[in-house]
């Protein structure tokens, strides 16, 4: 069992890969807007290959324990 309220070391900057990883289409370019979201303090980006709205893992970090809605940047264990 894990608990879902403690953000991972690395939850920030790294998605879990069982949600979002390297060899998914889009992954680089979602990424990098997911940092310039981190770096302008954004609370979210538009996804470039989806156009989709994604939570960015310092918003869901600081909204508190995991929702379990399978978020891409969720932080937590």
């Amino acid at each position: 069992m894990t608990d879902s309220g403690r953000v991972r070391v690395d939850g920030l900057d790294t998605p879990l890969t069982e949600r979002f990883c390297s060899d998914m289409p889009g992954f680089d370019v979602s990424m990098a807007a997911h940092a310039e979201a981190l770096e302008s303090g954004e609370d979210y980006y538009i996804d470039p290959q989806t156009g989709l709205l994604v939570m960015s893992s310092q918003y869901l970090a600081d909204r508190g324990p995991c929702c379990e809605n399978y978020c891409r940047h969720c932080p937590f264990e």
